[in-house]
């Protein structure tokens, strides 16, 4: 999967799950496995930087 796709689905995907209440981190990524039945994982590295950049925008 190309990069920016990549990315542009952690981003949907973590706002959907924010959209519903707001969460910290380490709660986003166990609801998006968990929510995927473990298929998708937000990893702290692609989480908190892609938190930073939502944060800034």
């Amino acid at each position: 999967m190309p990069k920016h796709t990549e990315t542009a689905l952690s981003e949907f995907v973590a706002l959907s799950v924010l959209a519903e209440e707001p969460l910290y981190g380490y709660a986003i990524a166990k609801r998006v496995a968990a929510r995927s039945d473990e298929r998708f994982r937000l990893t702290p590295g692609v989480l908190y930087p892609l938190l930073k950049r939502l944060e800034k925008a």
